[in-house]
């Protein structure tokens, strides 16, 4: 088989990456072959890390995930020639992932002072990125290429994505990421916001409850068609008789139907004024609508909940590969 079984021999195909800056890479343990690098911000950018107390180093480093998708792990045929690469890079601060929080007051700790956090947190920090469909690996070839076939090398790849971090925090060449994240952010709130009065409405205005055992339903999934709660019974007392909610319905649009053949057919006046003089129509309308406004409505604001839900999920998860 040509795919890479373990993390050394995929590590391996990126080249001297110690020379190109890179530090530490940590090999991952939930995936076949994957692993993690870091390296340190430029000092030409706008953004600037804090730095320890004792060892006057940078505490925040940008730290890259790069994993190779392996079929095994799919469960599905991948072609050999493109296996892609997934790679992830974000800000991380070696404090915190050592420690809970900052320990500003202990000078000879690794923690930054709170001056160097302050002054960090004063500048743009650079925006993760994550890449799915970008870059892969050539096995006939024993490449790396990219999303266009050019073969690249290991540590471009790894420039590229980290340049592309970078350039998040500058003014011109990170203008298009911010607004896409701008957007992101106004547009899941409304969307959430629509969420909260359907749902209100459901619950003080139609008598539903949304109760669904899966967890992220409301959040990032939709609600399953069972999540609608209505504590009634489904049948109606009409006139001492007791029926199917279903069988009173049908019985009203049989009615309307014949009704309105027959005012078609034989008078002048408006449906309206028709059906108001007589009492036997006018209340089988009003059952009519009462099962509209009990039953239609409801399904209809229930799914239009679900539509958004997607929608939001969708704005939620875009994939941001570069500015």
């Amino acid at each position: 088989m040509p795919f890479f079984e373990n993390t050394a021999d995929f590590l391996a195909q990126f080249g001297d990456i110690e020379t190109a800056g890179y530090f530490d890479p940590v090999y991952l343990n939930d995936t076949k072959a994957g692993f993690s690098i870091k390296r340190n911000y430029p000092e030409n950018i706008r953004y600037k890390p804090a730095f320890g107390q004792k060892s006057k180093k940078p505490d925040n480093v940008a730290t890259i995930w790069a994993i190779y998708t392996h079929p095994d792990e799919l469960r599905k045929t991948v072609n050999e020639n493109a296996v892609p690469l997934r790679i992830r890079i974000s800000n991380m601060s070696l404090y915190t992932t050592k420690y809970w929080d900052y320990d500003f007051d202990n000078e000879e700790s690794e923690s930054p002072s709170k001056e160097s956090f302050e002054a960090s947190k004063a500048t743009p920090m650079p925006i993760e990125l994550e890449y799915s469909n970008e870059y892969f690996y050539n096995h006939e070839s024993n490449s790396f290429i990219d999303s266009k076939g050019h073969e690249i090398s290991g540590v471009d790849v790894l420039n590229r994505v980290f340049q592309d971090h970078c350039d998040t925090v500058h003014l011109l060449k990170g203008l298009r990421l911010r607004t896409k994240l701008f957007f992101q952010d106004k547009v899941s709130g409304f969307l959430t916001l629509i969420i909260q009065t359907l749902d209100w409405s459901l619950k003080n205005l139609f008598g539903r409850t949304l109760e669904d055992s899966d967890m992220m339903a409301g959040l990032y999934r939709a609600y399953k068609p069972e999540a609608m709660k209505k504590l009634e019974t489904d049948s109606l007392n009409i006139l001492g008789y007791k029926a199917s909610k279903r069988v009173i319905m049908l019985y009203c649009v049989v009615v309307i139907i014949f009704s309105y053949w027959f005012y078609k057919n034989g008078t002048s006046e408006t449906y309206l004024s028709w059906v108001a003089s007589s009492k036997y129509l006018t209340l089988i309308y009003a059952i009519f609508t009462l099962w509209v406004l009990d039953v239609a409505v409801p399904w209809i604001v229930f799914w239009s909940i679900n539509l958004i839900i997607l929608l939001k999920t969708t704005v939620l998860f875009m994939k941001f590969k570069g500015p």
